[in-house]
């Protein structure tokens, strides 16, 4: 039993308005001391508090429908219209799911039922001559539940409209792309108390954005990476769900042409890999194996992906040092996989000419203080198999280089 009514406390806590959340307390003492008909009542009167501040907050926000209901709500409170007030409480309901889009068809079905039981709760003309109208507890119950799932914990706007809302400003260019930031920025929006239908819509706008739509924009891809990152956090049965459903279809009408960008964010995106078919997996898999040459610097990233990794060592053993050359970038040379120093070596003892001795001698110089000791003193072992890089004329430059960097 104590578990029962801990459960209707949580109900009351997830209120987003205090006068709602007043109401539904009430409805809920009411409900604890056997007064169903007060429950009820109570009920309906928290739904209609709740969807007038609703309406308050989007008219604040500059959506024209609800400042066009705020104002006839004031104008009939500055003329005391008891009518026109009964007829706003009527249509509530019907303002909520078609014009402003707060809650869906279903929604607006069950919270109707509240209007109505509440009629009959309170309007004894309603009832049989003689009879009085007793709702069951189960009734009483459903009724706090359905008004606080359906309505009075979710943020103002859920429709169409809010997922715009939300679009709108993750594609703008003050929006971070720091994991923690956008998690803070979701908070604040609809996204983090949203229906259900609301969160799965957005994303499947981000994962369709991020793997049907052609674009260089590393930080807006950043950016979409960090939302479905924080919706995971947020939402994660929502988020589990959804994309487990969706990303096998999405994936699918990736083309070949764009299939390196697909796949170098399958590993940021929690739930991705898992989602795919195996078919899928072996496609992506095949094409690890097979890297483009001018794909080649993603191999670094894919090392690091335990699906992805054999087959990005595969890769790596066969690897040009034109490919190698590519991975590092002025200045960005710390902490090198050993297994791309151990290919560096492999092409130190299979040196052609001059020329290539020359190239990789100066590579290995130009990155040394990023190889680990490991890598450092196989490269200090292997420098006498080959005779032209025994030969290079900065051969010793190197050496001292290597050593002075193992001795720090």
């Amino acid at each position: 039993m104590a578990g029962y009514l801990e459960d209707l406390d949580e109900l009351v806590l997830k209120c987003r308005n205090e006068k709602a959340q007043d109401h539904i307390r009430e409805a809920v003492a009411c409900y604890r001391a056997g007064s169903y008909r007060s429950a009820v009542v109570s009920c309906w009167v928290a739904v209609c508090f709740d969807i007038i501040e609703k309406l308050r907050e989007l008219s604040l926000a500059g959506d024209q429908q609800a400042k066009k209901k705020i104002q006839e709500l004031d104008s009939i409170h500055n003329k005391d219209d008891l009518r026109k007030a009964m007829n706003f409480e009527k249509d509530i309901l019907d303002v909520a799911r078609n014009e402003i889009e707060l809650i869906s068809a279903i929604e607006h079905t069950d919270l109707d039922r509240i209007r109505e039981d509440r009629h009959r709760c309170a309007h004894p003309a309603l009832n049989a001559e003689g009879e009085q109208y007793n709702p069951p507890a189960e009734l009483a119950r459903l009724h706090i539940h359905s008004a606080v799932t359906h309505l009075l914990q979710h943020e103002p706007a859920q429709g169409k409209r809010a997922l715009d809302y939300v679009i709108k400003r993750v594609n703008s260019k003050f929006f971070p792309t720091g994991e923690k930031e956008v998690l803070s920025e979701l908070k604040n929006t609809s996204v983090y108390r949203g229906r259900k239908s609301l969160i799965e819509n957005f994303i499947t706008y981000l994962m369709k954005k991020l793997f049907l739509k052609t674009h260089d924009d590393y930080r807006l891809q950043t950016k979409i990476i960090s939302c479905l990152v924080a919706v995971n956090k947020i939402h994660p049965k929502i988020y589990e769900g959804k994309v487990s459903n969706i990303f096998t279809t999405i994936f699918e009408r990736v083309p070949d042409d764009e299939l390196a960008k697909a796949v170098m964010n399958i590993p940021e995106i929690p739930f991705a890999w898992e989602s795919l078919m195996v078919s899928q997996q072996q496609r992506i898999q095949k094409f690890v194996e097979n890297l483009p040459s001018d794909h080649f610097y993603f191999v670094q990233y894919f090392l690091d992906f335990e699906p992805f990794e054999k087959f990005a060592e595969q890769r790596l053993k066969i690897a040009l040092f034109s490919e190698l050359r590519r991975l590092f970038l002025p200045g960005l040379y710390s902490d090198i996989d050993d297994r791309i120093s151990n290919r560096l070596v492999d092409l130190l003892r299979s040196a052609g000419s001059f020329n290539d001795s020359r190239a990789l001698i100066g590579l290995i110089r130009e990155i040394s203080d990023g190889l680990s000791d490991d890598a450092i003193n196989l490269i200090l072992k292997n420098l006498d198999n080959n005779k032209f890089v025994k030969s290079d004329f900065d051969l010793q430059k190197l050496i001292d280089s290597l050593k002075g960097r193992v001795c720090k």
